[in-house]
């Protein structure tokens, strides 16, 4: 993985100049690429090479077009990476959340007059994905913020293949040219499949148009052996169900969950703890702000949808369907560590995203409850803190 990424990003940044045949030839039909960052405060788990990089290096990579949709917008070397890739003539067009305004990039990029349309002010453009001289596609769960980038956990595709790209372009320009969001999106051909040069199998979904939830649901339910999953919220029923009955089959499931979102009332770990999932609540300094999940070893899925009724009825989405073993055991071998570093006690238990239970919580300058206090200041983090307040009641109906 990471030889594909020094041989691209190498042959790509030398002098700016436009890909060889030789390049193309490298890569032809395509490839895609996923990676992930390790959670929490402790900066030495970061790591290498760093996201930041990897998406500087492509965008100083442009030659003639950048087109970008992103959520939240602060990382200031993106940023100045996408203002020096329009100084040096590159087209470069964005689309923002009409809600996210406030944030550092959407001023910098109204400063050089750079091209914007936001939208989806009721709900939410939640995209994070970029292309690249219509070739190049970078997308992900991690908004271009420096906590998300950094300090939350977070999975990354990157792709390169001309076609994925122009799936990628026609749903950018819906939101960019035609200004139509959410569900005025038109939709097209569901779950597009390619072939890719390196003997994978890529499915391209967008929300909420394309329908991409019943598309996992479909996943979960043709699992045999093991699915893992990791998610920021998991708040949908039909999925929950999905996957409570992938384990009453003999399913080996487990899923991990962010603590912030085991405080959301919708919250379905603890349903699926009742039906005999296991189920893992992180307990570090940052998010699990990944949506992610692996079936069999073989099937990975990727993209910016929570699975939550808004990631499938309400918001702008991406959802990527990987066949390929390789992909499915990166994620699991992430996975894999993340699970054995969450210890026993948050299989039965939560704990308060921001305190001593959340390991480097309460020294990291970030507000990881978003209560609008940090560290010292927030009472979670006092020598006695008070208690999680109570879930509401759920239960579980047996057929």
């Amino acid at each position: 993985m990471r030889t594909f990424f020094t041989l691209l990003i190498a042959a790509l940044t030398a002098c700016n100049a436009a890909p060889s045949q030789a390049d193309y030839d490298l890569t032809r039909g395509g490839r895609v690429e996923v990676f992930f960052n390790d959670p929490g405060s402790r900066l030495q788990n970061i790591w290498a090479p760093d996201a930041v990089d990897i998406m500087v290096d492509l965008i100083d990579s442009a030659t003639a077009t950048l087109d970008f949709a992103v959520m939240g917008f602060s990382q200031d070397e993106v940023v100045e990476a996408i203002v020096r890739a329009y100084d040096r003539g590159v087209a470069v067009r964005m689309v923002g959340d009409a809600g996210h305004l406030y944030n550092s990039g959407y001023a910098r990029m109204y400063d050089r007059h750079i091209p914007i349309v936001t939208g989806n002010l009721s709900h939410i453009m939640h995209d994070k994905f970029m292309v690249v001289d219509g070739r190049f596609i970078f997308c992900g769960t991690a908004n271009w913020t420096p906590t998300d980038l950094i300090h939350n956990s977070n999975n990354f595709v990157m792709i390169d293949n001309p076609l994925v790209a122009e799936d990628f372009t026609a749903e950018f320009e819906q939101m960019y040219e035609k200004d139509r969001f959410h569900m005025e999106k038109q939709p097209s051909p569901a779950g597009r499949v390619y072939e890719m040069g390196d003997g994978s199998r890529l499915s391209v979904w967008f929300l909420p148009q394309d329908n991409g939830a019943r598309r996992v649901s479909e996943l979960i339910d043709e699992a045999r052996r093991r699915v893992n999953v990791s998610m920021f919220f998991l708040t949908h029923k039909a999925i929950a169900g999905r996957l409570i009955a992938a384990g009453q089959r003999g399913v080996d499931v487990r899923v991990i969950v962010d603590a912030t979102s085991a405080k959301n009332e919708y919250s379905k770990h603890e349903l699926l703890r009742d039906a005999g999932v296991a189920v893992k609540v992180e307990s570090w300094g940052g998010k699990m702000h990944m949506k992610a999940a692996s079936v069999d070893g073989s099937r990975l899925i990727v993209g910016s949808m929570n699975w939550t009724s808004a990631g499938e009825y309400n918001n702008d989405e991406n959802l990527l369907i990987l066949d390929s073993a390789s992909a499915a055991s990166e994620f699991d071998a992430a996975f894999e560590q993340m699970w054995d570093s969450i210890p026993a006690q948050w299989l039965e238990d939560r704990p308060d995203p921001e305190s001593r239970a959340s390991v480097g919580s309460c020294s990291d300058g970030m507000d990881n409850d978003f209560d609008d206090r940090a560290d010292a200041a927030d009472p979670g983090c006092s020598s006695d803190p008070p208690p999680l307040p109570d879930l509401p009641p759920h239960w579980l109906a047996h057929h």
